[in-house]
């Protein structure tokens, strides 16, 4: 049987047996000072690795043949640093306990509350706001429904009663009874005030035959046309050179009377006197001729008697004593 040898440990150094180049600092490269070490940078690489969510700490490795005022120093280093982790630890639980005792605290108190007097009294006042909500909101549709029936109701009769008329300024009324004339007319409704007067003014200017028509024929007044005599005023030459013929002689269209001590202008030559009598009739009967193209015209003797038509001549041969 073979005997297993012993390995024999040789005995630790003595504090004079070792070498004093080893108790020399000046040979040192690298060592864990938490004062000297440099931030070591991050690379690209490290990016995907997850370390612990908290802060951990690792002490320094201190060699036994460090002077002992170096390895105090790293000591000390080690224990500030762990001072910091457990104060950043104490606060973070402080806070995770406040918030409990906070959300707690809410609970006890909502759990209170939902089952006080208070509570219901908030919650029936809160059920009537809302039930009074809903009742007005229905009544204002049923008002609304109720508008809207009227209204179709009035315009129906309009639509078939002939016995309504409407005369006055258009702008003393009021939208509703402007909309009620825009309606008959089949003009659109709807618009501001001023805009449904220049819609009617506009559709009465280009219907002259409104004039005999009992419903409007009253709303033909100088107030409610004033615009539209101004318009037509600045069109009324260029109609009446349009439509006369150019180998005629042009007869005058001014309603201006001569006086006694005036003379009359020489006629042109060829022209029947009673061509220049013309000059002296009302403007409507001088620009009447079958060329133009609105042969009514407006004049005072028009819109007072509807069965008034003005003498025209067709050509100088109709005319007498040629």
């Amino acid at each position: 049987m073979s005997s297993i040898p012993i390995p024999v440990l040789s005995p630790e150094p003595d504090a004079m047996q070792i070498d004093p180049q080893l108790l020399d600092e000046s040979h040192i490269t690298q060592w864990n000072d938490p004062d000297d070490a440099e931030p070591i940078a991050r690379s690209s690489q490290d990016s995907h690795l997850t370390g612990p969510k908290a802060p951990q700490f690792l002490h320094t490795l201190v060699h036994k043949q460090w002077s002992t005022a170096r390895q105090h120093k790293v000591l000390q280093a080690d224990l500030q640093c762990l001072e910091v982790l457990y104060l950043a630890e104490f606060q973070k639980q402080q806070e995770l306990e406040a918030d409990g005792h906070k959300g707690k605290q809410m609970q006890a108190g909502g759990g209170v509350f939902l089952m006080s007097e208070d509570a219901l009294k908030l919650f029936e006042q809160r059920k009537c706001e809302k039930v009074e909500k809903e009742e007005a909101e229905q009544l204002k549709q049923v008002e609304k429904e109720h508008e809207e029936t009227a209204l179709a109701d009035w315009c129906a009769q309009l639509a078939v009663n002939l016995d309504v008329w409407f005369s006055g300024w258009l702008t003393s009324k009021k939208k509703q009874d402007l909309q009620d004339i825009a309606f008959i007319l089949a003009l659109s409704t709807s618009g501001t005030k001023s805009e449904l007067i220049a819609t009617i003014v506009n559709h009465l200017s280009w219907s002259v035959y409104l004039q005999s028509d009992a419903q409007f024929s009253k709303l033909f007044i100088p107030q409610n046309l004033r615009d539209l005599d101004m318009h037509d005023s600045q069109q009324q030459a260029a109609i009446e050179e349009e439509n006369l013929l150019p180998s005629w002689p042009v007869a005058s269209t001014s309603s201006h009377m001569l006086d006694d001590n005036e003379h009359d202008p020489p006629l042109v030559l060829g022209a029947h006197p009673l061509l220049h009598l013309a000059s002296h009739l009302p403007l409507a009967s001088a620009i009447n001729t079958p060329y133009h193209k609105h042969p009514h015209l407006k004049s005072f003797q028009a819109q007072h008697d509807p069965f008034y038509y003005p003498p025209y001549y067709h050509s100088p041969a109709q005319l007498p004593g040629l």
